[in-house]
């Protein structure tokens, strides 16, 4: 955990209709990359935290993607 005062946060919901691409994006942005088709589907919840850079200053992404809506 970071102890930078600076460092904002910030929480994100994914949330939409099923098959819309939502874990396909969330994966992209936190992870880089695309799943393969069958791994995309969220039965629940997933979570992950992505540090980033905010105009030059750290900020932390809490980004949670939801099941269909």
């Amino acid at each position: 955990m970071s102890n930078n005062k600076d460092e904002k946060r910030y929480k994100i919901i994914i949330v939409g209709d099923s098959n819309v691409g939502k874990t396909a994006l969330f994966w992209r942005f936190t992870e880089g990359d695309f799943l393969a088709e069958k791994e995309t589907q969220v039965t629940t919840i997933d979570f992950k935290i992505k540090n980033i850079t905010l105009k030059d200053k750290p900020a932390k992404l809490y980004i949670w993607d939801t099941a269909g809506q």
